[in-house]
């Protein structure tokens, strides 16, 4: 066995009695300090390697909650039998969460800003077609009005933020709303 491979056995020992509290941390800060010559590159390597795996892990989990709003945005509104306050109150807390997720990613994460905008235009559009629904009985408010005015929203907010996707998209569906609707 090379000097080593004996070296990174100790190292990793000590690193064990440390975790385990085993040793006082002291005690185990200085054998660590004088088996490595006072070099603790390992150390700053785990720690390093241990923040990314959990930002990581944060990331991926803000990614599957911004995935699964939308589909449990349908099920609170067409699947339950909750009372109508309490889907607005949890859609309203949906959006909320979309809204921040836009703002904390602005700057780092641009595609999952850009995921964060979507769901969010269409928790709005789904909490506007709910309030039309609620508070008027005529489909012809939420025909002319609401899901139009909801698509015109989004070709501004495309056309201010400079998102040609959401332009397109926003005209392409404006366009069939209205042929829907006139027949």
């Amino acid at each position: 066995m090379a000097d080593n491979d004996r070296f990174t056995v100790i190292i990793n020992e000590i690193k064990y009695w440390k975790t385990h509290k085993l040793l006082p941390n002291e005690q185990c800060d200085f054998l660590l300090a004088l088996y490595t010559n006072g070099d603790n590159r390992m150390e700053k390597q785990e720690s390093v390697t241990s923040k990314e795996s959990k930002t990581n892990l944060i990331l991926n989990l803000q990614l599957c909650l911004l995935i699964l709003l939308l589909p449990f945005s349908f099920l609170v509104l067409y699947f339950t039998k909750f009372h109508p306050g309490l889907q607005l109150g949890i859609l309203i807390l949906f959006l909320s969460y979309t809204f921040w997720s836009y703002g904390y990613h602005k700057q780092t994460n641009v595609w999952i800003m850009h995921l964060a905008l979507m769901k969010a235009l269409f928790i709005i559009l789904l909490l506007t077609v709910s309030l039309c629904n609620q508070l008027m009985d005529s489909g012809s408010m939420l025909h002319t009005v609401v899901i139009p005015l909801n698509f015109v929203s989004w070709f501004i907010i495309g056309r201010k933020l400079r998102i040609r996707y959401l332009m397109i998209t926003s005209a392409f569906l404006l366009f069939f709303a209205i042929i829907y609707f006139t027949f």
